[in-house]
């Protein structure tokens, strides 16, 4: 993979790549390059592929609304791993916790994509800092998640979801 790409949020991904075993892409069109946090390759990959993959979906895109920087896209069962153990009453969740666990948003079975305000999602995904994974490269994702989130608080942008 060589010297590592830098990517958008100021952080090199090529030596996190060869210590967790990522797949990362870098798409042909340069003005909208992309981090693509695909599938892990270690022993917890093994344990999922008797799930039918085809009946959820695959791929989940981040981006700053009105922004070029490359958007976080990463494997819907790194999301899964992330929320699979909700903290709180149901009645109060926010964010990403309600809207994936209550088919809300972005994760509805009508819509695949979504606009949100950065600040309760933020908020809602700091609570799972700390938690242990099923899958090594899902606090890669996570801290990913966090930037993306705080850069578009920070400039007072939009974040689009898309969940194909």
């Amino acid at each position: 993979m060589g010297g590592g790409y830098h990517g958008g949020f100021g952080h090199t991904f090529g030596a996190q790549v060869q210590e967790m075993n990522l797949v990362v892409t870098r798409p042909i069109c340069i003005e909208e390059d992309q981090v693509i946090i695909d599938v892990p390759t270690g022993e917890a990959s093994k344990e999922s592929k008797h799930l039918n993959d085809s009946l959820i979906p695959t791929m989940i895109t981040l981006s700053v609304i009105g922004d070029p920087r490359m958007p976080v896209k990463f494997w819907y069962r790194y999301f899964e791993d992330l929320l699979s153990e909700p903290a709180g009453n149901p009645c109060e969740w926010r964010g990403f916790t309600r809207d994936f666990h209550k088919k809300k948003g972005a994760f509805s079975k009508r819509s695949h994509t979504a606009v949100i305000d950065p600040e309760e999602y933020l908020q809602d995904i700091s609570m799972y800092e700390n938690r242990r994974f099923q899958y090594g490269d899902t606090v890669v994702v996570l801290r990913e998640i966090l930037e993306l989130l705080m850069f578009a608080f920070d400039t007072r942008k939009a974040v689009r979801i898309t969940i194909i």
